[in-house]
């Protein structure tokens, strides 16, 4: 089995671009340069994954959350940030959550909550890490 190196100074995708093999090895970690900011939610905001994997929304009143599936398998993070507080997000059918409920998010003004994502391209599961100060 032959096997090639790449060195992560060596490579540089600044486009979206398709790799195939048979495997790729990640050594060093990946990083995401960027976040994608879907704005204010008003009372429905969707989350486009095609946009990438860290993305952030500002709720600015109780909303109702779609999805747009990825193009395929993968981990997604949503930062979700309340603008006054009080607000709460109705999500998606088909994520599904520890113990079959939903996470209650922080209600207070300027609150941070972090709601990750594994996609099996069918299902979202998640999960809520809440609070942050």
């Amino acid at each position: 089995m032959s096997q090639t190196v790449i060195r992560k100074e060596q490579l540089e995708l600044t486009t979206f671009a398709n790799i195939t093999a048979a495997n790729i090895y990640v050594t060093d970690g990946v990083i995401f340069d960027t976040e994608y900011d879907n704005g204010n939610s008003g009372t429905a905001f969707t989350v486009d994954w095609t946009n990438g994997n860290k993305q952030k929304t500002t709720l600015t009143a109780t909303t109702t959350a779609t999805f747009t599936a990825p193009t395929g398998v993968g981990n997604f993070l949503l930062k979700v940030a309340q603008l006054s507080g009080s607000d709460l997000i109705t999500w998606p059918a088909n994520v599904l959550w520890p113990s079959g409920t939903a996470p209650t998010l922080t209600t207070t003004a300027s609150a941070i909550d972090i709601v990750t994502f594994y996609y099996d391209n069918v299902d979202y599961y998640g999960v809520a890490s809440l609070d942050f100060q």
